[in-house]
């Protein structure tokens, strides 16, 4: 989070999001065994439970998406603050293309599309967005292109292994979506023309400050 005179890295809860998708997993699963178990469920009988428990789901899922974005959408307003987000609108098509692997990274690939298909990012962003532009505060997108794989330190790309980002150049270490969500601000503030070339010698408050004036 931006605003005119400082920055600071804010990590919240959405833990429950992956325990509701997790719980109904589940059921859903246990669903299709009854089902495959005992021939009086008909095909009728397995949509009207899967849409029962859907739509538990969806609701679940939408009440804690507004706790989380109002809890955000309030430190924002403090702040005085702008958001800005990770440009996701072809996401869904860039892991259709995974499926196109080899067969030895298939299995990885498959992990990664049903974690990230969980995560309901459009709506996560929808709701923020619609909250935080209501209040009066800017909202941007940048492509998220090597956002965790780009060094703060020494600017080179490394590639992530795990949930800790380790330059292979520097030895420069930090926690990978702290990392994705600097250099998303990195990103923007290029944009806006204020970003330095040399990541040695950015001056990031000045940045932040150019930046906010730029966006009102």
């Amino acid at each position: 989070m931006v605003n005119k005179t400082s920055a600071q890295v804010r990590s919240l809860d959405t833990s429950q999001l992956s325990t509701t998708h997790f719980t109904y997993s589940l059921k859903r699963r246990n669903i299709a065994e009854k089902i495959a178990q005992d021939p009086k469920y008909q095909p009728q009988k397995r949509k009207q439970l899967l849409d029962k428990y859907g739509k538990r789901e969806r609701h679940k899922t939408a009440n804690t998406m507004h706790a989380v974005t109002n809890e955000i959408a309030e430190l924002v307003e403090a702040n005085e603050a702008l958001i800005v987000f990770e440009d996701l609108t072809n996401i869904r098509q860039s892991l259709a293309r995974q499926k196109n692997l080899q067969p030895r990274h298939q299995k990885k690939s498959k992990k990664i599309r049903r974690r990230l298909n969980r995560w309901n990012f459009r709506q996560f962003q929808t709701f923020l967005e619609y909250k935080v532009k209501a209040m009066g505060h800017p909202v941007q997108y940048v492509n998220p292109r090597y956002t965790s794989q780009i060094c703060l330190k020494c600017g080179r790309r490394s590639k992530c292994q795990g949930q800790t980002f380790t330059c292979k150049h520097c030895g420069f270490s930090i926690d990978r979506h702290v990392l994705a969500t600097l250099n998303i601000g990195e990103v923007f503030l290029t944009t806006q023309n204020v970003a330095r070339s040399d990541p040695a010698e950015r001056s990031r408050m000045t940045m932040m400050e150019r930046a906010v004036r730029n966006c009102k």
